[in-house]
Parts: structure tokens; sequence; C-alpha cells
């Protein structure tokens, strides 16, 4: 079943509205619950502020359902940061050919069975379209701010050519970003997500939440290595890399090379190097390494490996090189957090 709607309404309960129109029922207090016959679940929409909203996506689908968001414009500075879950019991492909029309693009990236977040940021000029199969069990948040918004709150500075996170964001192509969070991060979406905004208190408390987790995604991206020229990647080369990122997360049995992933990506070395860094913000190795930090920093925080097994697991050939490089990235010893 296909549906439509605007990126950006004027307000939250407009753009919920036009919503619950196509689903034959009515929100309340900003939550809209979907017919049974379709999905179980809900979508949300809040208005925090003049220029900055929050929707929030959380079903699962009866049957295939269509999303199809306009483009809006008119709001050439609007900009969307979209982060992503999915998984389904069912074998199918969430992937459809990238479509002719330059201005849209297909939103999903596979997330079957990983903790991964997939983020995706675009103009509020770009129309893009959400499929979901028969099974999909989908969370997603939606974060909608402009241009004025961004610069009142210090987070971009357009007087600064270089500043590395408006050159991210005013790019005409959307941008693929997909990440191991921290076991903080996930903690974190997962109480956004968990909010009661039914309670007199939920609405604040949400809203702080929010804004803590968009200041870490900022703090993230301001790191990230832009490339000059941002080349739009298509749907099947984003399929093979977010695969060849899962196992960097999940297999330390044996050393990676670039020519491995490479081939095991269908891609030409050079091709393959490029669009990584596009997608992930660091090289292959940098990012590699990163992986196996974070994985063994998760296990020692969470109690399950000791520093040596930890080190170990990942691939580490002896302790004093896994601890030299925890504290290179962290700023301490393994030993230590």
């Amino acid at each position: 079943m296909n549906f439509e709607f605007y990126g950006r309404s004027n307000t939250a309960e407009e753009w919920l509205g036009f919503l619950a129109d196509q689903l034959s029922t009515r929100p309340q207090q900003s939550k809209l619950d979907f017919p049974v016959h379709l999905a179980e679940g809900f979508v949300s929409c809040f208005e925090f502020e003049k220029d900055f909203f929050v929707r929030i996506w959380q079903f699962k689908a009866n049957q295939k359902l269509v999303f199809n968001s306009k483009s809006f414009l008119d709001q050439e500075d609007f900009f969307t940061i979209t982060f992503t879950t999915l998984a389904n019991t069912q074998k199918h492909s969430p992937f459809h050919p990238p479509p002719q029309d330059k201005e849209e693009f297909q939103f999903f990236v596979e997330n079957r069975g990983s903790k991964n977040i997939n983020m995706l940021l675009w103009k509020g000029a770009v129309s893009h379209s959400k499929t979901f199969e028969q099974g999909d069990s989908a969370v997603i948040l939606t974060i909608l701010m402009n241009k004025h918004w961004l610069l009142n709150n210090g987070l971009i500075d357009n007087s600064n050519p270089k500043d590395s996170l408006l050159k991210l964001l005013i790019d005409s192509n959307p941008i693929n970003v997909n990440y191991q969070p921290s076991l903080q991060m996930v903690d974190l979406f997962e109480k956004i997500l968990n909010t009661h905004t039914t309670v007199s208190s939920g609405r604040l408390m949400l809203r702080g939440r929010i804004y803590e987790f968009l200041a870490q995604i900022f703090s993230q991206l301001s790191e990230r290595n832009i490339l000059p020229k941002v080349d739009k990647v298509n749907a099947s080369d984003l399929q093979h890399l977010v695969r060849i990122e899962h196992s960097m997360h999940h297999d330390f049995s044996k050393i990676m090379t670039i020519k491995g992933l490479s081939i095991g990506a269908g891609m030409s070395e050079s091709k393959f190097k490029k669009i990584f860094k596009q997608v992930f913000g660091k090289n292959v190795h940098e990012h590699y390494n990163d992986c196996r930090l974070e994985v063994a920093k998760d296990l020692i925080v969470s109690g399950k490996m000791t520093v040596s097994e930890a080190g170990n697991y990942v691939g580490f050939a002896n302790l004093s090189n896994f601890s030299s490089a925890f504290k290179k990235k962290y700023g301490k010893l393994p030993s230590k957090i």
C-alpha cells in the first residue's frame, strides 16, 4: 500500500493529520496508531521549537508499505537526519534499482541482525521513498532542522567555508553514514524510543534526550574527513559496503586486506577505498582499527571479557600493542576504564 506526504509541514499536527487522512484514522496527543491490517505500531511527531521537528516510527508491517515523501522545494535550507534499524525474519531484499530521477533516492540500507544505526542526511528539496516488506520491524528516528536553527545553536559556522559539518549538510546528494554506536549511544537511543510522552514530564524528557543524542552525532560528524566531491552511492554498492563493514565488527578470525575486502564487495580497490571513506568517514584501515577498539572497549566495560581476552578477541598480537592503540584512541589504558 502506498502513502504520500511532504517531508515537512508547518506544524507537527498538520503532518500527522495529512498521514492520518490516508490511513483513515486520527492522531491523539502527537501519536498516530496504524490500523492493524497495515501494521502494528505507531508514528509520533513533535515540534519542540520553531524549525525543529522530531518523528519517531515504531512498527511491524503486516503488508508491504511504501511511504513517498515529497520534496519541499521552498525549503532548500532545511535538513533531515534519519536513524534507522530494521529487522525481518523473512528472506527478501529491501533494495530496489536506483531511480533515474536524480532528485530521488531509495531510503534503506540493509541492517538485518545488526545493532548498527544507519544514518542518512539530506536536504529538504530531495524526494525519497521508504519501503517496508511484510514482516519488517522498523524503528526510525527522524530529526528535521533548518539552517537558522543550526546557526542559532552554534552547530555550524556560516562564515567558515571549511566548516566540515556545513559542507556535509549543504551537499545536494543524500549522504549515507553507517556506524556501530557505543553502548552509551545505544542506551540513549533506546531511552528516546521508550520515553512516555503522555505523562506531563515526558515531552520535556524526550526533548532533552533528543538534544543530547544530536549533540553526540554532530560531534562525530564534525570529525569526519569530508571529501572534496561527494558521489552518489547506488543501492547495490551500498549494500555490499554495509555487509563488508558489518564483518569488521564481527569477524576477527582473519587479517583483512584492501584487496580481499574490495573483491568481497565486487569493486575495484580504488572505487572501494573511495566510497568506503565517503560513507564511513575514514579510510578502511582507520575504520577497521576503530571497529576493533570499539568492540574491545564494549566487551571490557560490559564485563564480558578481561582486558587481555578482549585484546586477543579483536585480533591484537599482544597486550602491549592493544594497550598502546587503546590509549591512543581513548586517552587511557584499557585497564583504567
